[in-house]
């Protein structure tokens, strides 16, 4: 008795067509940026909502540390 998924000696794969393996994509490594102290806050007021609490937190630490009081 045979299966109905066809000839029992055909895996899933002789199905495809014969295409070639794609090549893998070369890795690209993150690319940033290291900001002064200066330019982070700058970049923080610009880029940072208003009255975003989370914003004024680091900003309020970013002040202390320039101050050294932490």
């Amino acid at each position: 008795m045979q299966s109905s998924g066809g000839s029992p000696n055909r895996s899933v794969s002789d199905s495809q067509p014969n295409t070639p393996p794609k090549a893998k994509k070369p890795y690209n490594a993150p690319k940033f940026t290291v900001l002064r102290p200066d330019q982070a806050v700058a970049e923080l007021k610009a880029k940072g909502l208003p009255g975003d609490p989370e914003v004024r937190k680091l900003l309020d630490l970013m002040a202390e540390l320039d101050r050294g009081t932490r």
